[in-house]
């Protein structure tokens, strides 16, 4: 059996990820709830003291996430987003200092408690509270994608169309508890029952329209949090202007100042709205697509084992699907 489990203090780069565990507020002997993959992997209730799973290629993100990557392959970094963010940052907050800013004027605990504050309580009452708590997760998602190897996908479906068409569709009855992709498995068990390419269609429109519903769910949050954030911003520029307003026979040096304080809520309102909150909804929902492109290549591809088509023009019809630039690199 090849589920090792190996202590994180013993592996190589511990000391790397320490300061990320503290960053989270995590502790070096959380235990974490494992969901099981298959035979090869822990109880679904095994409780570790943060242990790194080897097999299937776990990291130390899968853990934090308490997630499996069933479908596609374990999330890596993804670069874009954080360096998407960091070079918002430097262009935004680099422009302000160029033109003689300093960057404590704009950090000023009122109005950020009015914009952070108020968009997350605003989410809490917009959103039920399970799928609230789970905005860390999606966060983590956003930046630790699943990858699905489109092209692994269509090898492994001309793979079993290959042994299907020398042996029958009963020749993939035996190795159907190999197959990793829980819904591979499942459309080409429906398949090797003799299930009707019409029921397998439908079955698997039925749970396509639910994983797209849950995921536009979850990416729905952050676009939520997108129309509240700068809501909140005016929200507390409103409310600087109406105490620069009732001292208005002060200072006129001093007035100017607050008159420019005001407006620091709507600024930060307007910088996670649309430097965080909004594109991390899109990279939500391209997740997804990528995702369903997998599924709907999956469901084509048993529909045309079903149907006794040669593998070389199963692998045509899948390539199809995918974007001219890939078909090309497909035919040479």
């Amino acid at each position: 059996m090849v589920s090792l489990l190996y202590k994180l203090r013993t592996e190589k780069g511990f000391k790397t990820l320490m300061p990320f565990l503290k960053l989270l507020k995590i502790p070096e002997h959380t235990a974490f709830n494992f969901q099981a993959l298959g035979p090869l992997d822990p109880p679904k209730t095994a409780k570790v003291p943060l242990l790194f799973y080897r097999y299937k290629k776990w990291t130390i993100i899968n853990v934090l996430r308490g997630r499996t990557m069933a479908e596609g392959k374990n999330g890596k970094f993804e670069f874009g987003t954080i360096a998407g963010i960091m070079l918002g940052l430097a262009a935004i907050f680099g422009s302000f200092i160029l033109e003689g800013g300093k960057m404590g004027a704009l950090f000023l605990l009122p109005a950020m408690t009015i914009v952070f504050g108020g968009t997350i309580a605003t989410s809490m009452i917009g959103s039920p509270i399970d799928m609230f708590l789970k905005i860390p997760k999606f966060l983590m998602l956003a930046c630790f994608p699943p990858k699905y190897s489109i092209e692994g996908t269509i090898q492994t479906v001309v793979e079993y169309s290959t042994t299907a068409r020398k042996g029958g569709l009963l020749a993939l009855e035996s190795g159907l508890a190999d197959i990793e992709n829980p819904f591979l498995r499942k459309m080409l068990g429906l398949a090797v029952d003799g299930t009707s390419p019409e029921i397998i269609r439908e079955i698997a429109d039925i749970e396509m329209a639910g994983i797209t519903e849950r995921h536009h769910a979850n990416a729905g949050i952050f676009s939520k949090m997108g129309g509240y954030s700068p809501t909140m911003g005016i929200i507390g520029t409103v409310m600087g202007l109406i105490q620069t307003l009732a001292n208005a026979g002060e200072d006129s040096t001093t007035l100017i100042h607050h008159i420019a304080s005001a407006f620091i809520a709507t600024l930060w309102g307007v910088f996670m709205a649309n430097l965080v909150w909004l594109p991390i909804a899109d990279r939500l929902k391209s997740i997804h697509v990528e995702e369903k492109t997998s599924l709907e290549i999956v469901v084509e591809g048993v529909i045309a084992i079903q149907a006794g088509e040669s593998p070389n023009l199963t692998r045509t019809k899948l390539y199809s699907m995918l974007p001219g630039k890939k078909q090309v690199t497909e035919e040479k």
